[in-house]
């Protein structure tokens, strides 16, 4: 490209030449030839010198031929790219060019050494304007070649020399440039640079006289070095001497200085540093010197807010930094005369609190009536509310919580500035000051991703569809007030994407809109004989009702059986629109749990089909529209996502997380990560706990709870779309009874959040790492990071290897692979476990190693217990084996060499786990399946059984015996359940999974509907029996979580198929394993002994992972 250019620009100043027209020249095609060529004018020791003279000589042209201010700006760029030429070599200049410059310098043209110093000082333009390019384009090679020429430069220029303070302050300015953007400002890393920046810095503000025009920018420009350098050291002193030479960049700069506001800015930052850290020149600050800081840096950013002009880019971080400056301020002991607000954040201070008096309904003594608060409600449904649990996201709910009890009586800036230092409480001091450091100094975080434009024209086409139905259909429609609240809440939806605008009217806007919400939804809803009470008690009901493999298969059902008699129907047929109507809204609910782009769209088109034919016909579809459109307008995947499986909650949530990481906060990452992976899993689960803890509690209670909810099971389960008026009556008597029995039992002791999400801060999860770390791994397109929640806390690991587009690359190739092993005998197949090998290589590389590092698991365990440890993946790694990863070529450079592994969804499902209790008698119950039709046939299992049934006393059922009644009925009485036969499943359809019976697929729905008193232990030698879908990739629903839903605390599974002879022969091994430790009063080793069986088939056939590798022990 460089050469292409280059003979362009040529061609041009030829045509020139020969006939004297310069158009060739002057246009922009030329200009834009030229900036391209500049991209290659970076040199590793200065500059190309032929790209230099070509580009110069452009604009010297240009500059003939151009008229009046555009000529004096080309005859600028040609001055600043040929000036170095003329005094270093003129001869390699042509005869105009050189005449202009002499002419230009008249009898003062320098000579001897003054040209020299003359040719350094055109170095040092040159070198600038470099340095805007890199800082513009962000090319590291333009950087090193401005900071490669003035180094030049200063060396040629003398001490005393009026020119060489200035080029010093550049060459010191672009250290400092090259640093901050090539590694952002506040990593803990020491810059490369800066104390190089320091020394030339300082001799640069030494020689520079105070009254001279650049004193303020090399005070400034030390400053920035001195800061840089005490943040990577930690060095207080020398963060209270760059507060000081910021201070005297300040005074000095003239009000013509246009860099003033931004050194009232560092300023500013510095002094909130300061006062963060708590530190002064000698030592901890008193409480009285940090208030002082504060009050100076509130007052130096309220004078750089006022002097940047309404609508530039900097004003934003301006005004960030300054209502920082005075939350931190209120949080400070009270002063007799506090500074008030500035008018910015007391508006937005004055516009959050009338919002809350307006909308939350009080009794006389000033606190919410709790029936009738909205608010109040919808904090306890989405997990948190005052003093439920350590965690940040439950401190800022009782942040909120307080506001909701008197928000007419709370000041509001103390109480948040309360809660943002208990939030970094849990931090150790040089975390806490890191966060700090990144909140003050990281740049405003990245704007929201403009909204998909298809998103809003859905939400816009679901607007306009909401205003005709209210328009044009009857008042007493039935549905009017649904939706009328339909329409607020996408009203909503549509308006949040314009809060970003730095005009603020987005946010004026919104607070109105909530605040005509807020107003009419009590209503609406009790127009609808519906309280908050009950919406809160019937938004839980899911999850006590259905397990997840129950919710997904009756709508996979649901489609099948709509679709089915939708093709059977003739056109015109009168139940062929009702039926379509049907499918289109079970699309609709399955939209909502999986978040899949198709289904939404296939959805809205028949939604469109249908509002189209008749819009009578259509209000129900309308209603179901609308809350897709909004769940797809806030969690839809971005385009580009590298593994768009995740559900839209998981996704949010690890975007949180990597936020949180980014701010050094680990803890929070950890619990944000807990509250959206495995969402229906973990709230399946905190029913059955729930449940549990009732008929403990009150057996009565729990037994018309139970019966009730086995009434609205049934109702649920025959779902009508359109009911008539004996449904609703029904339905609406059965959910006013729930309601009312769910009040009864919430008013017993320590159920007063029955059945509501259940809000674990890091301090709450802890226990769960009494036996070994617990390693959560978030994989987001930012960053990637492990989570290891230790004994001690939370440790954070940082994996820059892993990333998540490479991540579904290694995780498709690999399962490629398992197909070639068991669909390709001969070499195709050694081939493909070498592929198997490769793969558990990186992942050892990228995750695995730095992770036991961290943890200190180093090399293989001494004389004593295997260490314990826990993988809690997501996405695409829970497709892969985590627990062989390593280099097993090379002696304990593996996770087998070194650590027992297990696995679970989140830290909660293993504390559901760890806290069954141990049966006092443990049963066997072992099913085999040595013959299946119309599958291969299994012969081993029959020996598995038998080998298993002499080691567990209990029962077995082989072939025929093995019945689906048969097992369901034996399941119950069996601590120990041992599945040895066929499985299968769909990877789009979770709730399809099964086992093989002789008369039918046990499936997961039936599995996960048990609920076992004793169970302890599940081994499914079956294939892929741990796989979960593609389809809700974080949610873990496949038959292991099955298994432990139902009871089991432990399970034995598999990731993808197995031969019978590998799986017969690890089954014996495990159980051989477990001993006699099936008769102790201890949980079973499960994980021990499934770790040693698979070190031991690994030394039998090490070359084979697509043997050893599959099996994988999960839960306690």
């Amino acid at each position: 490209m460089r050469e292409e250019l280059l003979a362009a620009l040529r061609a041009r100043f030829a045509t020139v030449s020969r006939t004297g027209d310069g158009a060739g020249v002057v246009g922009p095609e030329a200009l834009a030839e030229a900036e391209r060529l500049l991209d290659f004018l970076a040199a590793p020791e200065g500059v190309d010198h032929e790209v230099l003279y070509t580009a110069g000589l452009l604009h010297w042209m240009r500059a003939v031929f151009l008229p009046g201010e555009q000529g004096r700006q080309a005859w600028s760029h040609a001055a600043r790219l040929l000036l170095p030429l003329y005094l270093a070599r003129p001869d390699a200049l042509p005869e105009q060019v050189r005449s202009f410059f002499a002419q230009a310098y008249g009898q003062d043209e320098p000579a001897g050494e003054e040209r020299a110093h003359a040719s350094a000082e055109a170095l040092s333009d040159l070198a600038m304007f470099l340095l805007e390019r890199f800082t513009r384009l962000r090319r590291p090679a333009d950087g090193e070649a401005a900071t490669a020429l003035l180094r030049r430069a200063t060396r040629v220029l003398p001490a005393g020399h009026p020119a060489r303070p200035v080029v010093l302050s550049n060459l010191g300015y672009a250290l400092l440039l090259g640093d901050a953007l090539m590694a952002p400002e506040h990593e803990s890393t020491r810059p490369p640079n800066v104390d190089e920046a320091v020394t030339v810095l300082r001799e640069a503000l030494q020689d520079t006289p105070r009254e001279h025009p650049n004193h303020a920018r090399c005070a400034n420009g030390l400053a920035l070095a001195v800061r840089a350098k005490g943040l990577a050291t930690r060095d207080l002193a020398l963060l209270a001497e760059a507060v000081d030479l910021f201070r005297l960049a300040v005074d000095t700069a003239t009000a013509a200085d246009g860099n003033r506001p931004r050194m009232l800015t560092d300023l500013g930052s510095s002094l909130l540093i300061q006062a963060a850290g708590g530190a002064g020149p000698a030592g901890p600050a008193a409480p009285d010197e940090a208030v002082t800081a504060l009050d100076e840096a509130v007052a130096v950013l309220r004078e750089a807010v006022r002097d940047t002009p309404e609508g530039a880019a900097e004003r934003r971080e301006r005004l960030r930094l300054l209502a920082r400056a005075e939350r931190l301020r209120a949080s400070q002991a009270p002063r007799p005369a506090r500074a008030p607000l500035s008018p910015e954040t007391r508006r937005r201070v004055e516009e959050l609190t009338g919002l809350m008096r307006r909308t939350i309904p009080a009794t006389s003594d000033g606190t919410p009536d709790e029936p009738d608060n909205w608010l109040a409600v919808a904090a306890r449904l989405i997990g948190v509310a005052p003093s439920d649990g350590q965690g940040h996201h439950a401190q800022l709910l009782d942040l909120a919580a307080r506001l909701l009890r008197d928000p007419a009586g709370t000041d509001v800036e103390r109480e948040a500035a309360d809660f943002y230092r208990r939030r970094s409480g849990h931090l150790s001091p040089g975390d806490r000051l890191d966060t700090m450091l990144t909140r003050i100094l990281a740049p405003p975080g990245t704007p929201p991703a403009p909204a998909d434009p298809s998103h809003l024209a859905d939400l816009d086409e679901v607007l306009a569809l909401h205003e005709r139905v209210l328009r044009e259909l009857p008042d007493d429609l039935p549905e009017r007030a649904s939706l009328e609240i339909g329409q607020l809440m996408t009203q909503l939806a549509r308006q949040r994407h314009d809060l970003a605008d730095p005009d603020g009217t987005g946010l004026e806007e919104s607070l109105a809109l909530l605040t005509r919400t807020m107003k009419l939804l009590p209503s609406l809803m009790a127009s609808l004989n519906l309280s908050a009470t009950m919406v809160g008690d019937l938004a839980v009901m899911g999850g006590a009702l259905l397990s997840p493999f129950e919710s997904l298969s009756m709508i996979e059902d649901g489609l099948k059986r709509n679709r089915a008699k939708l093709a059977g129907l003739p056109p015109g047929h009168p139940e062929r629109t009702t039926t379509l109507k049907a499918l289109t809204h079970t699309l609709f609910l399955q939209y909502q749990l999986t978040h899949e782009e198709p289904v939404y769209q296939e959805a809205a088109g028949l939604a469109r089909r249908i509002a189209a034919a008749d819009l009578a016909e259509a209000v129900r579809i309308v209603l179901a529209w609308g809350v897709a459109a909004r769940l797809r307008a806030t969690s839809a995947a971005p385009p580009g996502e590298p593994d768009p499986r995740s559900s839209g909650l998981a996704r949010l949530s690890s975007e949180e997380a990597a936020t949180a990481i980014e701010n050094r906060d680990a803890p929070a990452a950890l619990e944000t990560l807990e509250e959206g992976r495995a969402h229906m899993l973990s709230s399946a689960l905190n029913a059955r706990r729930e449940l549990a803890n009732l008929r403990a509690a009150d057996p009565r209670l729990a037994t018309r709870f139970l019966a009730l909810r086995e009434q609205v099971r049934a109702t649920v389960a025959e779902p009508v779309f359109e009911p008539g008026p004996e449904e609703l009556a029904r339905t609406r008597g059965l959910a006013q009874d729930w309601s009312e029995l769910v009040g009864q039992v919430q008013a017993l002791p320590a159920f007063g959040r029955f059945l509501m999400p259940l809000p674990l801060g890091a301090p709450d999860l802890r226990p769960s790492a009494a036996e070994g770390p617990v390693v959560t791994i978030n994989v987001n397109p930012r960053r990637c990071d492990a989570l290891a929640l230790c004994a001690d806390g939370v440790r954070l690991v940082p994996l820059p290897g892993l990333r998540a587009a490479e991540l579904v690359e290694q995780a498709e190739a690999f399962h490629a692979a398992i197909r070639v092993v068991h669909g390709a005998p001969g070499p195709l197949a050694g081939q493909a476990e070498r592929v198997l090998l490769d793969t558990l290589g990186w992942l050892w590389d990228v995750l695995a190693e730095p992770v036991l590092t961290e943890l200190g698991l180093t090399g293989p365990p001494g004389e004593g217990p295997w260490p314990r440890l826990w993988w809690s993946p997501a996405g695409a790694l829970n497709s892969l084996p985590l627990h062989a990863a390593g280099h097993h070529t090379i002696a304990g450079a593996s996770v087998l060499d070194r650590a027992v592994s297990s696995y679970t969804p989140t830290v909660r499902a293993l504390l559901h786990s760890r806290a069954r209790p141990v049966p006092p008698r443990r049963t066997g119950l072992t099913v085999a399946m040595p013959v299946t039709p119309g599958h291969a046939a299994l012969p081993e299992t029959a020996g598995e059984a038998a080998e298993v049934t002499a080691r567990i006393h209990g029962r077995a059922l082989v072939g025929a015996q093995a019945s689906r009644a048969a097992v369901l009925a034996a399941l119950p009485g069996a601590s120990v359940a041992h599945f040895a036969c066929h499985a299968g499943g769909d990877p789009y359809e979770p709730s399809a999974s099964h086992l093989l019976l002789h008369d039918g697929p046990l499936s997961v729905t039936e599995i996960g509907r048990l609920d076992l008193d004793g169970a302890e232990l599940a081994y499914l030698s079956a294939c892929a029996t741990a796989r979960g879908g593609a389809r809700l990739a974080d949610e873990a629903l496949h038959l292991a979580s099955a298994f432990q839903l139902a009871g089991y605390a432990q399970a034995v599974a598999t990731l993808w198929e197995i031969g019978d002879h590998a799986a017969a022969t690890m089954a014996a091994d495990f159980h051989r394993e477990l001993g006699e430790s099936i008769g102790d009063p201890a949980p079973i080793p499960g994980a021990l002994a499934l770790h040693t069986a698979t070190r031991r088939m690994r030394a039998a056939i090490p070359g084979r992972p697509s043997a050893w590798a599959a099996f994988l022990h999960a839960g306690a």
